[in-house]
């Protein structure tokens, strides 16, 4: 066997007798790439060339282990498919809605994979026997069902599709089905009866508004009989000069945007209200999944859980190394301290659904609080603007006045009440929207219903069988040439030149 790191000392002909030559046989760094391929070449023919009575055996077998090993543990998936359409831009009726449509879509998508859509999915009987078969890692059923259910949109177009993969085709088209039912009547729900509410609450201002007009009215007409004996809707201003016709001016622009911001606070009053009779009608509900959820995520629940856990393991080799097996002392001791934990977890457990299910109330709770102070907050801010306005619209009639006559007064209240009209106008005009695009077609509608897959996504695992079977080829190759780099063979002298770039003028049997 050749040592690379001797020294190989050898007598050279041209050199004077007795005078020895030495080479050193450690490889150069400057070796070139070329030289470096050819010694690795040379290495894996060497040993194949050396080893090859066990290489070529090892080679068959391994991939035929590897390659029957994929394909016996393959299990065919199915993959169940359903087709939406998502309109970038909501249809409408009359009055075109203003949404950014890429946050809506957006929107969507990821709405499908919360707990709001899946926790009715998996509390249905059927979805969750189905469940149960494809997650058997006992997860968490509403994680393991949103990573899942794949969303995804087709090229640029308004087309998604849902779907899921199974081991059961016709099981896999009933969980996509089960998610857009869950899906679409959360949309067509809340939607629907929100604007129902809405309309509600604009109803009964529009009435006390129009109340409110009708004795505005009756104000007017006494006052325009008492100053001017004429006709309050036919009355003029008498010649107050170009100073009084820009003091109307400046209050009529006050007036619309004054009724604008009436109308801004009215309609968002309306929503909160909504939104407050929506809430107040639905119980509030912890979901199933989020309450076991919380229990097992519980740090004394998963202490316990993997207590038990190596007990059970311990239990099960206590069974197949002890001589008694079941009978055995030592078993029946470590038996009795399983049941005792299990019973000490089970009473946990419920001890944690009461605590748990009460803080999470509380977080819901919250959670609709915080919608609300925000929308009370915007209402404010929308308080405060109409309050500015008045109070610039007061200071400009203080101003108004001292450029006209006794009419003046009529004439304020007359504009008074064409601000009250132009709102109640607003508001009528928002109703009227919201009525007419009720009717109007669904942004997001359904194409197609998931069906039973015909055939499995592939028939067999090539990708893997291709892998396996290299990996049983290359592994025994890969040891061989390992062990020759290892045991240093030299095949032939032109290898140390190559390899060590020294000649070889002799070899020594």
């Amino acid at each position: 066997m050749f040592d690379p790191h001797k020294r190989l000392q050898h007598e050279s002909t041209a050199s004077v007798p007795g005078a020895p030559v030495t080479y050193d046989m450690v490889p150069q760094t400057g070796t070139s790439g070329k030289n470096q391929f050819r010694v690795v070449l040379g290495l894996v023919s060497a040993a194949l060339r050396r080893h090859w009575k066990v290489v070529v055996p090892l080679c068959v077998v391994l991939s035929l282990i590897a390659g029957a090993t994929v394909y016996y543990t393959f299990t065919p998936k199915y993959r169940a498919t359903a087709w939406l359409q998502m309109h970038d831009v909501a249809p409408y009726v009359a009055f075109p809605h203003r949404h950014d449509s890429r946050r809506f879509l957006a929107t969507q998508t990821e709405l499908m994979r919360t707990p709001l859509v899946l926790g009715p999915v998996i509390s249905r009987p059927e979805i969750a026997e189905i469940l149960k078969t494809e997650n058997r890692k006992q997860g968490d059923p509403i994680q393991w069902l949103a990573r899942q259910i794949q969303v995804r949109g087709v090229g640029q177009s308004e087309l998604f599709t849902v779907a899921f993969e199974g081991l059961d085709p016709t099981g896999a088209a009933k969980v996509v089905n089960a998610v857009l039912d869950s899906y679409l009547s959360l949309r067509e729900q809340e939607d629907y009866q929100q604007s129902l509410t809405v309309l509600e609450v604009l109803d009964g201002e529009m009435e006390r508004r129009a109340a409110k007009i009708k004795r505005m009215r009756e104000t007017v007409r006494e006052l325009s009989k008492q100053l001017t004996g004429t006709d309050p809707y036919a009355a003029t201003t008498p010649g107050a000069g170009t100073q009084t016709e820009i003091k109307y001016s400046v209050l009529s622009d006050l007036r619309s945007r004054l009724a604008l911001a009436e109308v801004e606070q009215e309609v968002l009053k309306a929503e909160i209200a909504a939104y407050q009779k929506v809430v107040a009608s639905k119980e509030i509900k912890v979901p199933e999944t989020m309450l076991l959820r919380a229990v097992e995520g519980d740090q004394r629940v998963q202490q316990l859980e993997a207590a038990l856990l190596a007990q059970k393991q311990r239990l099960r080799e206590y069974e197949k190394k002890l001589a008694g097996g079941k009978d055995s002392p030592l078993y029946k001791r470590l038996a009795n301290e399983v049941k005792t934990n299990e019973a000490r977890l089970e009473e946990l457990r419920k001890g944690l659904r009461v605590k748990l299910k009460d803080q999470i109330i509380q977080q819901l709770v919250a959670q609709r609080q915080d919608k609300v102070l925000a929308m009370e907050a915007q209402l404010e801010a929308y308080r405060v603007k109409k309050q500015l306005l008045e109070g610039r619209y007061q200071e400009e009639l203080r101003t108004a006045k001292q450029f006209a006559g006794d009419t003046f007064e009529l004439e304020m209240q007359r504009e008074e009440l064409a601000r009250e009209q132009r709102v109640l106008d607003l508001i009528e005009d928002r109703a009227i929207q919201l009525r007419t695009e009720l009717g109007a077609p669904a942004r997001v509608r359904l194409l197609r219903r998931a069906e039973p897959p015909g055939s499995p996504v592939e028939d067999l695992p090539y990708k893997k069988l291709i892998l396996a079977v290299l990996a049983g080829l290359l592994l025994p190759i890969g040891g061989a040439v390992g062990w020759e780099y290892i045991s240093r063979h030299v095949g032939r002298p032109e290898e140390l030149e190559e390899a060590f770039r020294v000649p070889v003028v002799g070899e020594v049997a």
